[in-house]
Formats: C-alpha cells, sequence, structure tokens
C-alpha cells in the first residue's frame, strides 16, 4: 500500500518440510517507509520467524530501522539497516547493514 509519501507492506509465508518432512515454519514481516524526498526513504521493518511450529519459545524477532537512497528510480538502491535480533534459542545480536541492489 502506497499513499502519498507513505507505504506499507506486510507478507506471511508457511512452510511444511522447512528441515524435516514434518516441521512446520511460519514467519511474517511488516515494513513502514516515509519517503523523505524523491531520492530518500526511511524504513521501519518488524519481522518474526518461527522455524519449528511444535517447540515453543523458538521464534527469532529482527527489528530494523533505516534508509534507502535512490541512485536512478527504483533501479539502483543504497541500503543502510540497523538491526537488532531477538532469539529465544540463541544469544540476541545486532547488525549494521550496507546493501545495494540493481534491478533490471
Amino acid at each position: 500500500y502506497k499513499y502519498k509519501k507513505t507505504g506499507l507492506k506486510s507478507e506471511w509465508a508457511m512452510r511444511r518440510g522447512y528441515t524435516a518432512q514434518s516441521q512446520i515454519a511460519r514467519g511474517m514481516f511488516t515494513e513502514a517507509t516515509y519517503d523523505l524526498t524523491q531520492k530518500l526513504q526511511l524504513v521501519a521493518k518488524y519481522d518474526i520467524f518461527d522455524p519449528n511450529q511444535r517447540f515453543k519459545k523458538d521464534d527469532l524477532r529482527e527489528y530494523t530501522l533505516g534508509t534507502n537512497y535512490f541512485f536512478a528510480g527504483n533501479n539502483i538502491k543504497l541500503q543502510v539497516n540497523a538491526t537488532a535480533v531477538q532469539n529465544q534459542i540463541a544469544k540476541d545480536s545486532k547488525r549494521l547493514m550496507v546493501l545495494t541492489q540493481y534491478v533490471f
């Protein structure tokens, strides 16, 4: 969904047989964007993934804040994101990512 300078998108997925035949995995994300200019965009994203529905408290949750800079419309993009990860079965983590994207 896009309205003026604000955007919102979300996706939900489920897979049977994720790493084993009887294993069911589920995940979803929601992302909000705000266009500061035609080239510069702010991003906030929430992501949750449950790799095995049979186990309680094995979710991975990610909270991301970042920016996108579009060099040539939507064809060339530079992303800078900071992500905090909550991992219920292992150690929590944080990461800073710099990514590029080329669409053709």
